[in-house]
């Protein structure tokens, strides 16, 4: 799908998701994912594009992002990467729709987890030090953006194995 100005970015999101979910299910139907799925897929990735069980698994996946964006709940932070995600997948961007997830998902956080370290110096004692971990965004916080935002990594693999862009270098 292309985006219209007027759009929102809620509503976009929404389209490009229930687009790629329908697309989807077709090619499954009419067997012209089995075509494509030939082209170097791996195993894993096979068992997940080429039944009907992780396709409905995704959709539940996503059906609380959904309810959310009919709702307006949706976090702004969480929804700009999501954004992002889908425009940069319906442009046949899929490196940047993957730098979006990344940036979402892992981010620009200090560290993971926190972490205390110290040196031990010969009698002069031990000098301890401690680094915080950043806080916690929505995604880090929340099984349920988890799942989604899993569920919507799998809708740009599906739109990158169904609409390819010709120059491989910006899949992911």
């Amino acid at each position: 799908p292309v985006r219209s100005e007027a759009e929102t970015t809620s509503h976009f999101v929404e389209s490009f998701i229930r687009f790629v979910l329908g697309l989807w299910r077709r090619s499954l139907a009419d067997g012209t994912l089995l075509t494509k799925a030939d082209k170097g897929l791996s195993d894993t990735m096979r068992a997940v594009y080429l039944s009907e069980g992780p396709l409905k698994e995704t959709e539940e996946m996503l059906a609380p992002l959904i309810q959310q964006i009919a709702m307006g709940e949706v976090d702004a932070e969480i929804l700009s990467h999501l954004d992002a995600m889908c425009t940069k997948s319906a442009e046949k961007e899929y490196k940047e729709a993957l730098n979006s997830y990344v940036n979402l998902t892992v981010g620009k956080k200090k560290w993971n987890n926190a972490v205390f370290f110290g040196e031990a110096k010969h009698n002069k004692g031990f000098n301890a030090r401690r680094v915080k971990r950043d806080e916690a965004n929505k995604f880090d916080s929340d099984e349920t953006v988890q799942k989604y935002v899993q569920g919507l990594r799998r809708i740009m693999n599906c739109a990158q194995l169904l609409l390819p862009n010709e120059d491989i270098s910006k899949h992911m």
